[in-house]
């Protein structure tokens, strides 16, 4: 969820990828939304989607420096450096919504062990009951520590065995748990590392294909962008079990439709939307329980269901733009000082400001 994805080895934007994992990100909300309609009751194996782009992304932008002597230390500082702040905004959001239910002797270790990310695995709870979607960030982290250790050193046919071994675990986990959603909870957290195995390794293997050359488009992008939230609103009426239409769309389905977005080309007039897109989804998935908590009434009211939508898309906008926002205060900060130097008014300086802004963004927009 979190990487960007700017391919380093070729400096290729693959815009796609930034709208599929926006759409993920908007179907796990969806999920999550208090009252969930039965079209959405599968969205969870949106999760799997997350772990291929993980996948698929590190391998094209992380392991070429990797090769180049990036220490995996140093590779997973960074790693946490990006996933941490927001994960940690998440809990303490989370936290702030609990303690109007409950006391602070019992929210404040909660929130302790999620900033420490550290699981709980004693009780039949979320294994981070402070902010539930945690679960995954950190077996991404698990996985991209594997990745920088052991995975990149694989040939493309021993990845490619791994993955189908992993696969055979997600038909063994998800019989089991009788759903492709374990990982979440406490009593099967364990059965959510198939699911990462699976997931991130073929997204791995598909990047090298990728990186060699061996895609075409087959699919027009809107269709295969379609495709992805349609498949699984569709997947509740399959004449299928639960475990087994999640095995098919988690071995499959969402795999192939990944390998399609990826060989798509986009019109000129679309990166920015779908960048847009990707630039709101981990903020919108390490926020948005605290905003829905607030709306726990909303089962079966559509209207506030959509306010709950609505305010957790707000937050992630406000968010991800906060860079921009900051770089605009800077810069307005920056040319009020240099008008005071030059004995502007403030009159002038208000005008001289919006220039000077004007100018900094078309330098940047430029290099």
């Amino acid at each position: 969820m979190p990487e960007s994805t700017m391919i380093a080895s070729t400096r290729e934007r693959l815009p796609m990828l930034d709208a599929l994992r926006g759409i993920a990100a908007v179907g796990v909300v969806m999920f999550h939304l208090p009252g969930t309609p039965l079209t959405m009751q599968r969205m969870y194996l949106l999760v799997d989607l997350f772990f291929i782009l993980s996948g698929f992304v590190m391998s094209l932008s992380a392991e070429p420096r990797l090769a180049s002597g990036l220490r995996v230390s140093s590779f997973m500082q960074a790693r946490l450096r990006r996933v941490w702040p927001l994960m940690a905004l998440g809990v303490l959001l989370n936290t702030a919504v609990f303690l109007r239910e409950d006391s602070f002797a019992n929210v404040l270790p909660l929130t302790v062990l999620g900033l420490m990310m550290v699981p709980v695995l004693t009780a039949d709870v979320l294994v981070y009951p402070i902010n539930g979607p945690q679960w995954s960030l950190v077996w991404e982290l698990a996985a991209n520590a594997a990745h920088g250790l052991v995975l990149r050193r694989l040939s493309d046919r021993a990845l490619l065995w791994l993955a189908l071994a992993g696969g055979a675990g997600v038909i063994w986990a998800d019989q089991r748990a009788g759903c492709g959603c374990a990982g979440g909870d406490a009593m099967n957290w364990a059965l959510g590392a198939p699911r990462v195995l699976w997931s991130y390794t073929i997204g791995m293997w598909m990047a090298r294909q990728w990186r060699n050359g061996t895609h075409r488009a087959v699919l027009p992008w809107p269709v295969v962008l379609a495709a992805v939230p349609l498949a699984l609103m569709g997947l509740p009426f399959v004449p299928l079990s639960t475990a087994s239409g999640d095995m098919a769309m988690t071995l499959a389905v969402l795999p192939l439709l990944f390998w399609a977005a990826c060989a798509c080309r986009t019109p000129d007039r679309l990166p920015r939307v779908l960048t847009g897109l990707g630039a709101m989804s981990f903020p919108l998935y390490a926020t948005h329980p605290a905003v829905l908590h607030l709306f726990a009434g909303a089962r079966g009211h559509w209207p506030m269901q959509i306010a709950a939508l609505m305010s957790a898309l707000s937050l992630a906008a406000l968010i991800a733009g906060r860079r921009r926002i900051v770089a605009n205060i800077r810069r307005w900060r920056s040319a009020q000082g240099q008008a005071h130097m030059l004995g502007f008014q403030p009159q002038q300086v208000d005008d001289g400001a919006a220039d000077v802004g004007g100018g900094v963004g078309l330098l940047h927009h430029h290099a």
